[in-house]
């Protein structure tokens, strides 16, 4: 197996370290053959933090530098983008934004986006479920992302799909993201919730 447990970034969507669940002789590889050292440099600032007992070093012969950059060069070219965010498992967070340009164009996003004000001058506030948490707002809409389990299966193909289960981090999710409205909150994306079978308050 090859992993790198500092990059386990996803826990939040329930993802789990599965490097901790193996009964092996573990080696660490901590030449990085993709950067010189001082981008080696950089990233050991952050491994501590990450509760990682490795540091990296940087390959000599590579001439990574930190620098400001006027043109990222990231992804070749638009289409490349938009497939990667739509086929691969890696670049699914991205499809929101995807979607917003290609509905939108980057031209009439940078206009709405340059007459955003402070919040306290607000008239709508819009935030991620993660970031709200520990705030509330006299009315909250829950936004189109809160998605329901894919069903579990058809035993019968007669009857009504059988919802599958929800998974126990996106349940803390929509917890919080429901608990912030104090006067009036609109379920959106999160009605779902009451046809699921795990959904009946207790």
């Amino acid at each position: 197996m090859v992993e790198d447990s500092a990059q386990a970034i996803y826990a939040w969507r329930g993802a789990t370290d599965v490097m901790t669940r193996f009964d092996g002789v573990p080696l660490a590889l901590t030449q990085s053959f993709r950067f010189g050292p001082h981008l080696a440099r950089e990233a050991n600032r952050w491994l501590p933090l990450a509760g990682a007992p490795i540091r990296l070093q940087g390959t000599e012969t590579i001439p990574t530098r930190l620098d400001t950059v006027e043109t990222p060069d990231v992804f070749s070219s638009w289409g490349e983008l938009q497939d990667y965010a739509a086929y691969d498992p890696a670049g699914a967070d991205l499809q929101p934004f995807v979607d917003l340009i290609d509905t939108h164009t980057p031209g009439a996003l940078l206009a709405a986006v340059s007459q955003l004000v402070d919040e306290q001058h607000a008239q709508v506030t819009v935030s991620t479920a993660h970031k709200a948490k520990g705030r509330e707002w006299p009315t909250v809409q829950i936004g189109n992302d809160f998605r329901p389990p894919k069903d579990a299966g058809d035993p019968d193909a007669q009857a009504r799909p059988v919802p599958g289960p929800i998974d126990d981090a996106e349940a803390r999710l929509a917890y919080v993201a429901v608990t912030r409205a104090r006067g009036c909150l609109d379920l959106g994306e999160l009605a779902w919730i009451h046809d699921h079978p795990g959904g009946s308050p207790v």
